[in-house]
């Protein structure tokens, strides 16, 4: 208890008591009117609090670091350890030479020099925490600064949606200086600066917690200017909408199927079948549709949920074919052949000409209201499989393809 009170007196004693050299000005970089600095820097998200897809943009909870040497500051850290502990670095005792480095807070931060961040891909920036100041500043004996700042993180991440729900998007946080060009100031990526604490994911989203990190370089007034990305790896939980969107819909097209082996006499049966897989398939779409991403984008999931309503309307349109198919009467279906039952086909044969009669007796037999059911349960089963084959090994290998365009 003792040990952490004076921890905190110590604290707050270092914070308040370094008294920087008159010299120094937190305004100038520490090599002004030499070579450049060089700035270590790197983001560790804490968390990933939200994943929007109508805002486009994540909300991270990170720590925002950078590390660089500021000589300046040398005889200051000298003078403080000579102060706390009166005695200077050579005459330390064996307790007192591991402690070459303090922790200093916000108070400290804001009399030196620090890199002027920009978030090029942020929206917003706030703090993370209005009680504590949630800054850290790590003094070395030899000048090296560490500073980290926790913030709340809004960036922008465009998100392609038309594979929805089996897309893949890559969201990228770019910093770098917004005064100092790469001549005045060098910053590069720190790999130990970097991470992400393990099983980020979201109640939608998969998170990779492996940041993948690039620069890009642009030309602004006649000067470069880096900015130092950091990819995060978002992939969607597509397992729930195969059982709540896709397992349904394709139960309710092959239930409107049954009517193809109801007797074609049994109306109100085969009419309350269509009727209702056709209004079950609207109450699916409408219930989905919340749980849609609210773009203007034309998803592959709209696109299936519309080919399969249209499967389950033209089950209905196949009862109304057979109930108006004119019946035949009983007994003229071996009847003689007249100009009304028979049809004539002209085929060139050479330099002549053969007519044929065809009796109506095999018109008939195609037409009739049982072998329309029969080639319905054959064609909607066959072209239904057909099109589920097509559209999802289709929308796998586009959504593959997508994300390795991406990815580059």
């Amino acid at each position: 208890m003792l040990g952490l009170l004076f921890l905190y007196v110590f604290t707050i004693f270092v914070n308040s008591s370094l008294i920087l050299e008159n010299s120094y000005n937190k305004q100038i970089r520490p090599n002004e009117g030499g070579i450049n600095d060089d700035v270590g820097i790197g983001i560790f998200i804490n968390r990933v609090r939200s994943v929007s897809e109508q805002d486009m943009c994540l909300v991270l909870d990170v720590f925002l670091q950078a590390r660089w040497k500021d000589e300046r500051l040398i005889n200051s850290w000298h003078k403080l350890y000579r102060d706390i502990f009166n005695m200077s670095l050579t005459q330390c005792n064996t307790s007192f030479c591991d402690k070459e480095t303090f922790t200093l807070g916000a108070e400290f931060a804001k009399k030196i020099w620090k890199p002027d961040f920009y978030i090029s891909s942020a929206v917003s920036i706030r703090v993370a925490d209005a009680i504590n100041d949630n800054t850290c500043v790590r003094f070395s004996h030899d000048g090296t600064i560490f500073f980290s700042n926790r913030l709340i993180l809004t960036v922008s991440c465009v998100m392609h949606l038309v594979y929805f729900p089996f897309d893949a998007h890559r969201c990228q946080v770019c910093m770098g200086s917004y005064k100092y060009h790469d001549g005045l100031v060098r910053m590069y990526t720190e790999q130990d600066l970097n991470g992400m604490y393990p099983n980020q994911n979201t109640a939608n989203f998969v998170i990779n917690p492996e940041l993948k990190p690039h620069n890009k370089t642009s030309l602004y007034l006649a000067d470069n200017f880096t900015e130092h990305c950091f990819t995060i790896s978002i992939d969607r939980k597509s397992n729930i909408f195969l059982v709540t969107l896709y397992l349904p819909s394709i139960s309710l097209v092959m239930l409107s199927w049954v009517n193809f082996w109801v007797d074609p006499k049994a109306i109100p049966a085969r009419a309350g079948l269509s009727i209702t897989a056709i209004l079950a398939q609207i109450t699916l779409i409408v219930g989905m549709a919340s749980r849609f991403p609210s773009v203007s984008d034309l998803k592959v999931a709209d696109l299936y949920v519309t080919i399969n309503f249209i499967y389950t309307f033209a089950a209905l349109i196949e009862f109304a074919i057979v109930s108006y198919t004119p019946s035949t009467p009983k007994g003229k279906e071996d009847g003689p052949l007249s100009n009304e039952s028979s049809e004539m086909f002209v085929s060139l044969n050479g330099n002549h000409t053969e007519t044929k009669l065809v009796n109506s007796k095999f018109r008939r037999m195609v037409l009739q209201k049982y072998s329309v059911d029969d080639i319905s349960r054959i064609m909607f089963p066959l072209t239904f499989l057909l099109w589920n084959v097509v559209f999802f090994t289709l929308n796998f290998y586009l959504a593959g393809k997508l994300d390795m365009y991406i990815k580059k």
